[in-house]
């Protein structure tokens, strides 16, 4: 809860992470990834900015190469009911043959649970994306702009007072060229070891239903773990 008339700052939060890995010898292996979460409150209204990104390479072969940024404006209609007026979203993996996809759209949302230690919400509406392959067969399209229904769901719970448990969930349906089925899974848990040190386990589930298959006929997987 946001208090009435709190200063600006006051109502400003956010994360920032990061980790890397590199090993020689024997392997040569490069692991990096780096995420930012920015949350801007007020009485009603909530916008946050979230960014996510991860590379590795072994042997000078990229074998993930990834970023999603996401932002989104959550407003209050009741104590239970809610409306997204817009988010917009943004992501790119070439390694799943996917230079970029863009999304934009609005939802509307209800509270299932909003108490002092378990928040879930869910939502849903229509959205807009446009998809750019790295490469595509003969005769294939490398953009596709295409309309699409959007349904997310936000599980958060406090399990202790330093130990939060967060699941995030955002599904598309859309043309078949488009992806048919898409989703983004974030499943994490949070421990508190200072007021501004934290040390998160993350798994995130990306998956698309029809892949694009590159020039060559190489299929990528339709799932995406890490």
């Amino acid at each position: 809860i946001v208090p009435a008339g709190s200063k600006p700052l006051s109502r400003l939060g956010g994360k920032v992470s990061a980790g890397l890995t590199v090993r020689q010898g024997n392997v040569d292996q490069i692991d990096a990834n780096v995420s930012a979460e920015i949350e801007h409150r007020r009485v009603r209204d909530r916008i946050e900015l979230d960014y996510y990104a991860t590379y590795s390479s072994n042997e000078g072969e990229d074998t993930a190469n990834d970023q999603r940024i996401r932002s989104q404006w959550t407003h209050s209609i009741t104590d239970r009911f809610f409306v997204k007026p817009v988010f917009v979203e943004w992501f790119r993996d070439p390694i799943q043959n996917l230079d970029a996809r863009t999304g934009a759209g609005a939802e509307l949302g209800y509270k299932i649970f909003d108490t002092r230690r378990t928040d879930w919400e869910v939502s849903a509406g229509p959205a807009w994306q446009q998809t750019g392959w790295v490469g595509v067969e003969a005769g294939e399209e490398e953009l596709q702009t295409a309309a699409a229904f959007v349904g997310s769901t936000a599980f958060e719970q406090e399990w202790t007072k330093g130990i939060d448990f967060k699941f995030d969930y955002t599904f598309y349906l859309t043309q078949e060229d488009a992806g048919r089925y898409i989703h983004h899974a974030l499943v994490s848990v949070e421990t508190e070891w200072t007021d501004t040190l934290d040390f998160d386990v993350r798994l995130y589930w990306d998956r698309t239903q029809v892949v694009q298959p590159e020039p060559d006929s190489t299929v990528p997987e339709q799932d995406d773990f890490r």
